[in-house]
């Protein structure tokens, strides 16, 4: 009896259990962008451009081109502003409000239609004011845009750094 219940557990194990798939990491070889100033970074693929930084607080652009001239591309601004009104403006224009959780901080996603070029993200954090969006050329490219995006948006993390704002 021992022997037909162990002969089972045995098949189950090797037939029946769930087996446990390894998740491969599609970002391990990605580049990492990090704001020791603001104390995060993000991680974008090897075949965007990194554009530098732009504007007022400086924030970095990220860009990716298709050979038919479309293109993706997303910035990360982080200012002491709060930004509750500009939230407003794009309620009042018709983009969708729900809630997005950016490494364990509850935000606000900011979108009008699937299709739309642009997407926001706003969160804070401290006494800073973080506005991640995405731009894009609006054309057969938008899907994948939108799935990159989001994709490199799960990456974004604190870190812990001497002398950054907490």
């Amino acid at each position: 009896m021992v022997l037909i219940i162990a002969g089972g557990i045995l098949a189950w194990q090797y037939f029946g259990a769930p087996k446990e798939e390894a998740v491969e990491d599609e970002t391990v070889d990605w580049e990492i962008y990090r704001n020791e100033e603001y104390g995060y970074e993000i991680k974008y693929p090897q075949d965007w451009k990194f554009e530098g930084e732009w504007g007022a607080p400086p924030s970095p652009m990220f860009t990716y081109r298709w050979n038919d001239g479309g293109y993706c591309r997303f910035n990360v601004v982080v200012t002491s502003v709060d930004d509750s009104g500009a939230i407003a403006g794009f309620i009042e224009k018709g983009y969708e409000q729900t809630t997005y959780t950016i490494d364990g901080i509850l935000g606000i996603k900011l979108t009008k239609s699937p299709q739309d070029p642009q997407d926001y993200i706003y969160f804070s954090k401290n006494l800073d004011y973080y506005r991640i969006t995405k731009f894009s050329s609006k054309d057969i490219h938008e899907i994948e845009c939108i799935e990159k995006f989001y994709q490199i948006l799960s990456t974004f993390k604190f870190i812990g750094l001497e002398g950054t704002k907490e």
